[in-house]
């Protein structure tokens, strides 16, 4: 930042490019350096083993200062076009550009992280669906609760370019993960309590996701859940009319 300052100062459209171009580079080597840390951080906590505590604020923190960045290559690029020759000014925009991308990959990558710690949570929750405590015990609930903790900080600390992209790619997860529900290896699938506890579930969830998606958004999400529950639930006769159609 001192340097572009100086560079700012003398007026020389040369310096100002060729410091700009530099300190892309910089960042481009720190931007990989975050990545390679929070990578390393969430495999040793998804291990198992005994990890500090706070990786999920760390993560949040990290991701939301990428943003901040991300406005500092928008100022230095809105603030130098207007001080050198256009030649000077493509450079600069174009170093500036390559930074800000890097930066917005880091947080997303930070996103990702996040979903991963949450579905690492989850995933005996998930292990138990469409099993014998299923029938009994309200596990979708329990998934629900969780996820509204976790995405009640997210949505309170989180930059809200962050937050969108983050609840948007759990929608989607969590959808996954619960179709896979009926594969799960002690899974039982009793008729017609099955149906019932689905209707259930899926409820809650959409009660939960409709927080913060429109209907659209939510019936795209859904269609296909929607289609494995009338598939899984139909009769068998019916079931075998659809596996030969």
């Amino acid at each position: 930042l001192f340097r572009s300052e100086v560079a700012t100062e003398s007026n020389r459209g040369n310096i100002l490019a060729d410091v700009a171009v530099e300190c892309a580079g910089a960042l481009r080597t720190t931007q990989e350096a975050w990545a390679k840390l929070m990578a390393k951080e969430l495999k040793l906590h998804m291990s198992g083993k005994e990890a500090p505590p706070g990786l999920v604020e760390y993560i949040m923190a990290l991701a939301n200062e990428q943003l901040r960045c991300v406005e500092f290559c928008e100022s230095i690029t809105e603030r130098s076009s207007g001080m050198v020759n256009a030649k000077y000014a493509e450079r600069i925009g174009t170093a500036m550009e390559n930074a800000l991308t890097g930066f917005l990959n880091v947080g997303k990558f930070g996103v990702d992280c996040l979903i991963d710690v949450i579905h690492h949570d989850l995933s005996q929750l998930f292990d138990q669906l469409f099993c014998s405590d299923w029938y009994q015990k309200d596990l979708c609930g329990s998934l629900i609760e969780t996820l509204r903790d976790y995405c009640g900080d997210f949505r309170t600390y989180m930059k809200e370019y962050l937050f969108h992209d983050l609840i948007d790619k759990i929608l989607d997860r969590f959808l996954a993960e619960y179709l896979r529900g009926p594969r799960n290896k002690d899974a039982v699938l009793h008729m017609p309590e099955m149906d019932d506890q689905m209707q259930d579930d899926l409820s809650k969830i959409y009660d939960f996701f409709s927080e913060y998606f429109d209907h659209d958004r939510m019936g795209e999400a859904f269609t296909p859940i929607d289609a494995m529950r009338l598939f899984v639930t139909a009769p068998p006769e019916q079931m075998a009319e659809a596996v030969i159609f």
